[in-house]
This record gives structure tokens, C-alpha cells and sequence, in this order.
């Protein structure tokens, strides 16, 4: 069996799965940022509404940087702010509070948060190994993720649904995956990686969690297809994967 061709080019969601994918996007790489995930955290398991002050001295950040994080959540909805109503005099605070976005991340953030900064514990782990450590903790990861895509007992994925399912599952993490087919291989083209940051400093680590992810899913899946390599930073914004049929 080869790759179906008459659809080539990028895969992905259309309509109105589209916007729930681009905004669940949109919210992950906001999180990919650990100051950003300890300030969405504090938010989210504070019982009442928190001002710039308060969450600057529990986080041990100056306020101008509390308020640049504010406005990147704030962008992705994943906060909310409000004017405190005072009925004494003086300039009333403004509060923040989870926003709608915020449910759809969920009890997932906590997951994505220890993805987000496992590979730099690797790295600093003295581990003598730590891309082969961080791979195998994404093949786990991966098959965790893949579990959302199974298929009914006794039926057996082909490939373009094996690539299609990589391609959905690196939407939900944040990429912007553009996948392209070719015979019994494909490519996909992962652009704006929600964790670069931590790529720069760590590129054998991340890029090594996220093959194991690849390769976990579709293992997982019991697919027909296998994750070969994966090329970090060909350009400043695009890691590439590579896929073929077994």
C-alpha cells in the first residue's frame, strides 16, 4: 500500500475545526513559556481574582514583566481582566481571573507544562544520554496523545490516516504542521515550534522528545508507518519530519 496522492499537499482542519484548532494554537504557545505557564498556574488555583502586585511578589518577577505575560494571556483568552468596583476613594485595581480559553487547556496545562520543561531537566540532569532519556519519555508521551485518535478493536490504521492523525496531534501541541506526501513517504513540515525557546538552548534534547512523540504516537496506533528523523531548524522557524511506510 502507498500513500493516497490525490490529496497531497497540507493536511489539516477546515471549517469550523479550523478555528478551534488555531485557537487552541494560539493558547499553547502562549503557555510555552514557563514564566508565562507559573503565572497562568497561580491564576488558575488562586479562589479569587488577582492584581499585578500580588503576582509579581509571588512570582519573583518585576511588574512590567508580569504585565508583558498578562497581555500575551489576555491575547489568547486564556485570562480575563475587570476594574475592581470601589466604593472608597483611590484608583481601582484591575484583576485577572481565568478566561474562556482557559477550560479548553484545562488539566491538560499541568501535562503541558512538565512537556514544556522537560528538556532542559535533561539536560541538567547529568544524565549520560539525555537525547536517548528525552526520546523515550516522548515515545511515552506520544502514545498518551495517540490514545485520543485509537481506532475501534480490530481495525488497523493505513497510512494516510497514521499521517493524518501525526498531523492533528502536532496542531493540539501547537506546531502549525504542513504535511506533504510522496509515494510511501512523507514530510512534514513543522512550522513555529511553541517550544523554541527552549530548542535554542537544548536542540538535541527537544528535537529528540518530539521524534519519540512521533514515534510513540504511531507505535501506539499500531500504524503502518514510522518516524525516520527529524531535522531541526532548516530555517529559524521550521523543523522537518520525516515519515515512511514499514
Amino acid at each position: 500500500m502507498r500513500f493516497q496522492d490525490k490529496h497531497a499537499g497540507q493536511l489539516g482542519a477546515r471549517g469550523p475545526r479550523a478555528l478551534s484548532v488555531a485557537n487552541a494554537a494560539l493558547a499553547h504557545r502562549a503557555l510555552s513559556d514557563e514564566a508565562r505557564l507559573r503565572l497562568f498556574s497561580l491564576i488558575s488555583e488562586s479562589d479569587r481574582a488577582l492584581d499585578v502586585p500580588t503576582m509579581s511578589d509571588a512570582l519573583g518577577l518585576h511588574p512590567n514583566t508580569v504585565w508583558s505575560h498578562l497581555r500575551r494571556l489576555e491575547s489568547a483568552a486564556l485570562v480575563v481582566s475587570e476594574f475592581e468596583v470601589r466604593t472608597a476613594r483611590g484608583r481601582p485595581r484591575r484583576l485577572f481571573t481565568l478566561g474562556p480559553a482557559a477550560a479548553a487547556v484545562g488539566q491538560g496545562a499541568r501535562d503541558y507544562k512538565l512537556l514544556a520543561t522537560m528538556p532542559a531537566g535533561y539536560a541538567k540532569s547529568g544524565t549520560r544520554d539525555p537525547a536517548s532519556a528525552a526520546e523515550a519519555a516522548g515515545k511515552a508521551w506520544g502514545g498518551y496523545l495517540a490514545a485520543q485518535d485509537r481506532l475501534p478493536p480490530g481495525e488497523t490504521g493505513d497510512a494516510r490516516s497514521a499521517v493524518e492523525m501525526i498531523d492533528r496531534m502536532m496542531e493540539r501541541l501547537g506546531f502549525e504542521p504542513e504535511t506533504q506526501r510522496s509515494g510511501n513517504a512523507a514530510e512534514v513540515r513543522l512550522h513555529n515550534c511553541p517550544f523554541r525557546d527552549v530548542a535554542e538552548r537544548f536542540p538535541e534534547v527537544v528535537c529528540a522528545l518530539h521524534l519519540g512523540i512521533l514515534r510513540g504516537a504511531l507505535e501506539e496506533t499500531a500504524a503502518t508507518v514510522e518516524a525516520t528523523d527529524l531535522n531541526p531548524f532548516v530555517t529559524p522557524s521550521l523543523c522537518v519530519a520525516r515519515l515512511k511506510e514499514r
